[in-house]
């Protein structure tokens, strides 16, 4: 977070949030969360002075009990302080996010990789106990069983229709 002073001697604070990306991309058209897709937005932003003042605007409008744009920019007396304020805050954001999302994404990869190392260690330990080829055995003797109880089943009542024993429907 930084803070900006105005002439007035009020304190503005530059806190860049996910939430406020919304709100800049809506008013500023350039999206925070995409700046590799913005780049070219987001460096004109920065070397206009209206437009900087603008998306300076967006991320401290209502501190100070300020809701008038006008009043906030009567405020501003140097440009490059603000635009300093501004960069300095965007790189702390732009680390901030990248550190949260790849965060983010470390703890996804980290108990994806637990779950896959718990599968691996139980194969590998019936592999190695032998309970796993019994079970394969197992599973294709049930499956042989019932085959061969179909068709066996089939086969007899086939046979006692042709005896005559039961009525075919």
């Amino acid at each position: 977070m930084k803070i900006l002073m105005d002439s007035e001697g009020r304190e503005w604070k530059l806190d860049l949030r996910i939430s406020t990306c919304d709100v800049v991309l809506e008013k500023c058209g350039f999206d925070l969360l995409e700046p590799s897709k913005y780049a070219d937005k987001i460096q004109s932003a920065m070397e206009s002075p209206r437009q900087l003042l603008d998306f300076l605007w967006v991320i401290v409008e209502g501190q100070n009990d300020i809701k008038d744009r006008n009043l906030f920019l009567d405020g501003i007396y140097d440009v490059n302080a603000a635009k300093h304020a501004v960069y300095e805050e965007l790189e702390d954001f732009f680390q901030r996010s990248a550190t949260d999302f790849l965060k983010v994404f470390n703890q996804m990869k980290l108990a994806a990789r637990k779950i896959l190392d718990a599968q691996e260690k139980k194969v590998r330990d019936l592999l190695e106990s032998g309970e796993l080829e019994e079970h394969l055995n197992q599973g294709m003797d049930n499956q042989w069983n019932q085959a061969l109880k179909k068709a066996t089943e089939s086969q007899s009542t086939e046979q006692l229709v042709k005896q005559g024993s039961i009525q075919s429907s």
